[in-house]
């Protein structure tokens, strides 16, 4: 089983002030498959860039699968 580890930052700066808040969360669900846990991610990294446009952000965001101890 695999879990996704989503990091989203808002970029307020592009210099090296550190006004750049991030946040790092995993998602509930378990995946099955690293292949599954991709496309997830994919989507959802598309969905918080689109809502970050449509409040005029800058947003970065990344998800990585993790295979969970045991699995």
């Amino acid at each position: 089983m695999f879990e996704a580890l989503v990091a989203v930052c808002i970029a307020y700066s592009f210099d090296s002030d550190r006004v750049n808040p991030c946040k790092l969360y995993t998602e509930e669900r378990p995946f099955r498959t690293h292949e599954a846990c991709r496309e997830w991610g994919n989507k959802h990294e598309l969905k918080l860039y689109s809502t970050g446009v449509k409040n005029d952000l800058a947003v970065v965001a990344h998800t990585a699968c993790i295979e969970r101890d045991g699995s």
